[in-house]
């Protein structure tokens, strides 16, 4: 058996007119360099427990993080509602995190701690002061002349979640498994966008349960996105395609899974709206918070997945 260890992986006031707001930006997709995969440092078998024990001592998470720019990539379809939020996050530390984290961008002509827009949750998303334009497509106009007024702040709400797992089988038996993930970089043409990317992965087995003739797909394929945060230093690349075979013990249901090298992060969009009306008259802003949930990699982990032999007494 095969086993490898893990990579130690101006203040600036915008003019903006209220009918004016909509622009295009573009992401490309670009494949990065390939590296060896991750596997569980010793070739043991793991608990739940011990798995996530392993996955803290390999791939440490920061308990909060921050992404500037509008995270693209890596955002939670499901809906976020603010008491989700509240409760693991409060909107007073996110004001804070805001201006300390993501750049004096963020530094502010009034005290926006006194009257925040706060959302009731993540698809409340319309900017009211700009023609009800969603804040990803406003956020999408900044450039490099006119920084980005729009990050995520947020607190580690899932370390290390699933991505991919075989079917348990009991032992005694031997299976083989075929693992690969590959990276496509998120390059983004404004700068109010973050930069992320998408990890797809595949799981097959070689072998049947008692060892003998084909597998077929278990795991099968699947993909996810993610975005990097303020503090990366190193960002993920492929995991070249690697044959493992595991010898399960009598007694227990054994399973291969895979474990993402980063977590769900709860939190806020923020995102510092500055109007200033047709011939200058009215300045006006404030700081919009919506709830939201990313999928943030772990800041020096150079792969995206750890591969765990997982056990269960039968």
């Amino acid at each position: 058996m095969r086993t490898v260890k893990p990579d130690a992986a101006h203040r600036t006031t915008r003019r903006v007119r209220t009918a004016t707001v909509l622009a295009t930006a573009t992401l490309i997709l670009t494949p990065l360099a390939a590296q060896s995969p991750a596997f569980a440092e010793d070739g043991g078998w793991y608990s739940q427990a011990e798995s996530d024990q392993l996955m803290t001592r390999t791939a440490p998470l920061n308990q909060t993080e921050s992404v500037k720019g509008y995270p693209v990539t890596g955002l939670d379809p499901a809906t976020v509602q603010l008491a989700a939020v509240e409760a693991k996050y409060p909107h007073q530390q996110a004001l804070e995190d805001a201006k300390g984290k993501l750049g004096i961008e963020f530094e502010t002509d009034v005290d926006i701690k006194e009257n925040p827009d706060i959302r009731s949750n993540s698809h409340d998303d319309t900017e009211r002061w700009l023609s009800g334009v969603d804040t990803k497509t406003i956020c999408g106009k900044s450039t490099e002349n006119s920084p980005p007024t729009c990050g995520f702040v947020g607190a580690l709400d899932q370390a290390h979640p699933p991505t991919k797992y075989s079917g348990g089988v009991t032992g005694k038996a031997q299976l083989a498994f075929k693992t690969q993930a590959t990276v496509s970089k998120e390059e983004s043409r404004t700068a109010g966008w973050s930069l992320g990317g998408k990890v797809s992965t595949n799981l097959s087995r070689e072998s049947k349960p008692d060892g003998i003739g084909g597998g077929g797909g278990v795991g099968g394929e699947g993909s996810f996105t993610y975005s990097e945060s303020t503090t990366t230093t190193k960002k993920w690349q492929d995991m070249v395609e690697e044959q493992v075979t595991i010898d399960i013990p009598e007694k227990k249901v054994g399973r291969l899974e895979g474990r993402v090298n980063g977590g769900w992060y709860i939190g806020y969009i923020v995102h510092l709206v500055n109007v200033v009306d047709p011939g200058g008259a009215n300045h006006r802003q404030k700081m919009t918070l919506i709830p939201a949930r990313v999928l943030i990699q772990s800041p020096g982990t150079g792969s995206p997945l750890t591969w765990v032999k997982m056990a269960d007494p039968a």
